[in-house]
């Protein structure tokens, strides 16, 4: 009985366990489509400021205007926002090597009871 015991608690761990990783996985998969999303973003805005900028140039009217102004913001907002999401990869990604630590110990400390 005392084996049958020690068998369910190793499989609702091990269960536990890849739950967690399948969940962490799926959220490191959305914040770097995110990511890739607000990058691809940032590209459509340099080319935009570019076309801008040029088109300003040759109608000789950049001074202080509003719309380059705008795309710059928006840059920077979307650079901000990818930074939020590295930061929270970083996060997962640590969580998870505290994770394999845990595990690491776990086993050992039930290695060490047979």
């Amino acid at each position: 009985m005392k084996n049958f015991q020690k068998a369910k608690e190793k499989f609702y761990s091990v269960t536990r366990k890849f739950a967690t990783t399948t969940g962490d996985y799926a959220h490191l998969t959305r914040l770097t489509m995110e990511i890739k999303g607000f990058e691809t973003k940032i590209n459509t805005f340099y080319t935009k400021t570019g076309e801008y900028v040029f088109e300003s140039i040759e109608a000789g009217s950049l001074s202080e205007d509003k719309t380059l102004k705008d795309y710059c913001e928006k840059i920077r907002t979307f650079k901000k926002e990818i930074d939020t999401r590295k930061e929270e990869i970083k996060d997962i990604r640590a969580h998870e090597n505290e994770n394999e630590a845990f595990d690491t110990e776990n086993k050992h400390d039930t290695d060490e009871g047979k």
